[in-house]
């Protein structure tokens, strides 16, 4: 269980709930104690509803991170329940050795396999026309996302992605592939998962289809894996699996080779340069005071709002097109992470992790804004915006766009403000404001700033973790999920077979005589 948290916080909510950001912003125009820089990133969370007291109490709990903060950066087992370490960090360290687990230099492996990464990548340009990963959940959501983010190099093959069980999708990504020119990655930690096993399978017969000789057909494949004994024991040659470790959960592997796509699209100095990005958070993390320390001012506004506030979502909306795939990123990052309710031992408890929702702000204006400023829950926002050239004139609109939702969000508009037209009452106009916001403005979207601003998220999401008192590296609901469709789908074939769960015999006896 966590350390019990300051009394004087519950206090602090029930007296801000009475007060609106519009009274905050009046008696202190000077709320920069809730900004920082990190990285080309400047982070505004001035609209948030707190006050300096309030923040100075919440820095009381910001203690409790240290300890496994340690335990992360030293390779302990943080991920107690598979008794495994956390060794994302190390996969963007630029040491070339010296962190020990078990006996083995993790740093030494890692740049052992990012050399074997670059030297591929290098003798794709000329081989391969089109490159398509299969791969689901984080080795689908960090690559897919940074391929879009990142401008393709010249020279590059076309990088496409495929993830679901649905045909249309792997249909989509081979549309207008020459076979004898087309490179597959298999992508799975496990080597197990469903989706990627099926879509491999898939992959193998269009090859055939497409008059690829038997025996060359393995060679459009190679694998990023945690389990290399089993890409072996399916046909793919050793010097083509990529691995990485047991110890780097899905969501956190686009540092590791499951980031070949992004080598193979961006180039390998793009590549360098987001690792270099998350490094520099990483050490910030860990030295940084609580007072200074992004990661940590982050995670407790995100523990304000949640636990203290009542939020039940927060919302993620990239201004950037560049961008679009984040807010998927992020909630699995999130909600993967810490969607679960029981402590360290065990023990279920009360817990507020918010829903992660979001997309295109651009987009959203047109659409769920309406919630955002005029529904009933005040639902915190994470507003992402890269610097824009003020000479263009739509970019100027995009930012004026972005700043000027925020204002609204925040201040709201009274009805001694609205303007009704005739005929209409003045309630439909009114927003009752206090919605908390957070701005992270980047100077460019650079592969630099991006790992800036996904490490950023992922020290968030492990600190929050540590003040809920729950693991963030395990997902046994996930798991337990995907062995119940295992057994159902055997009950879809064999007539026989007893339906799996308490709530499908009547639909399974239907589906079974169509």
């Amino acid at each position: 269980m966590p350390a019990p948290y300051p009394e004087s916080l519950s206090l602090h909510a029930e007296r801000l709930r009475e007060i609106p950001l519009r009274t905050l912003f009046a008696e202190s125009r000077d709320r920069s104690f809730l900004c920082r820089d990190i990285e080309g990133i400047h982070v505004d969370a001035s609209r948030q509803r707190l006050d300096a007291e309030t923040w100075a109490d919440l820095l009381r709990v910001a203690e409790q991170v240290e300890p496994a903060r340690s335990d992360l950066f030293a390779g302990a087992p943080v991920n107690a329940t598979e008794n495994r370490p956390v060794l994302h960090p190390a996969l963007r360290d630029p040491r070339p050795e010296g962190l020990v687990v078990d006996g083995v230099d993790i740093l030494a492996e890692v740049h052992r396999q990012r050399q074997r990464m670059r030297e591929f990548a290098e003798s794709c340009a000329a081989r391969w026309q089109t490159v398509v990963n299969l791969g689901i959940g984080g080795s689908d959501l960090g690559p897919r996302m940074l391929c879009e983010a990142f401008p393709r190099a010249p020279g590059a093959p076309d990088v496409r992605f495929a993830s679901t069980l649905d045909p249309e999708e792997l249909n989509a990504a081979l549309h207008g592939c020459d076979a004898d020119q087309t490179l597959f990655i298999i992508a799975s930690k496990t080597f197990t998962t469903e989706e990627t096993q099926r879509n491999f399978s898939a992959a193998r017969q269009w090859l055939a289809d497409q008059g690829v000789e038997p025996g060359e057909v393995m060679e459009h494949f190679v694998a990023t894996t945690a389990a290399t004994e089993r890409a072996q024991e399916i046909g793919i040659d050793a010097q083509r699996i990529f691995p990485f470790w047991d110890g780097v959960g899905g969501r956190y592997s686009v540092w590791s080779s499951v980031g070949l796509p992004v080598v193979l699209h961006a180039g390998w100095d793009a590549f360098e340069q987001l690792l270099a990005g998350a490094h520099a958070v990483d050490e910030h993390f860990r030295e940084a005071k609580a007072e200074s320390n992004v990661p940590l001012m982050l995670a407790l506004l995100m523990l304000w709002n949640h636990t203290f506030l009542g939020a039940a979502t927060r919302a993620v909306l990239p201004y950037n097109y560049r961008l679009r795939t984040l807010p998927r990123f992020l909630q699995q990052l999130q909600m993967e992470s810490l969607g679960k309710r029981a402590d360290a031992e065990g023990n279920l408890q009360d817990v507020a992790a918010p829903v992660v929702w979001g997309g295109s702000a651009n987009d959203g204006a047109h659409a769920f804004f309406q919630l955002l400023h005029q529904g009933e829950q005040a639902v915190p926002v994470d507003a992402i915006i890269a610097k824009l050239d003020l000479e263009d004139e739509r970019e100027r609109a995009l930012l004026a766009q972005c700043l000027s939702q925020l204002d609204l969000l925040a201040s709201g508009r009274t009805f001694g403000e609205v303007e009704p037209a005739a005929g209409v009452a003045a309630g439909h106009y009114v927003h009752p404001g206090d919605r908390p916001s957070t701005l992270f403005l980047m100077e460019d979207i650079s592969p630099r700033r991006i790992g800036a601003l996904l490490a950023l998220f992922e020290h968030v999401t492990f600190s929050i973790a540590v003040f809920w008192g729950i693991n963030a590296f395990d997902q046994f609901g996930v798991e337990y999920g995907k062995r119940l469709s295992r057994s159902l789908a055997e009950a879809l074939q064999d007539s026989a077979a007893p339906a799996p769960g308490h709530t499908l015999k009547a639909l399974l006896d239907r589906l079974r005589n169509r």
